[in-house]
């Protein structure tokens, strides 16, 4: 068992890395324009930790990100 922890992307607080997402990038549906918007928008890489309450916004924001 690990007790390692790391900083969400999006709200900056730690918590251990088993019980975050690492790497939204693999699980999202948005478009490769709308990632790098977002990225830009939020000085973020969607590649790194993000807890599961930002997980869940931030793909919201980029799969419905239409325009």
């Amino acid at each position: 068992m690990t007790t390692d922890n790391a900083n969400c992307e999006m709200c900056n607080k730690w918590y251990l890395v088993e019980d975050m997402c690492l790497g939204l990038n693999d699980i999202c549906y948005g478009t490769e324009k709308n990632i790098n918007k977002f990225e830009k928008k939020h000085s973020v890489d969607i590649g790194n930790y993000f807890c599961s309450d930002c997980a869940s916004k931030s793909l919201k924001e980029i799969e419905n990100d239409n325009r």
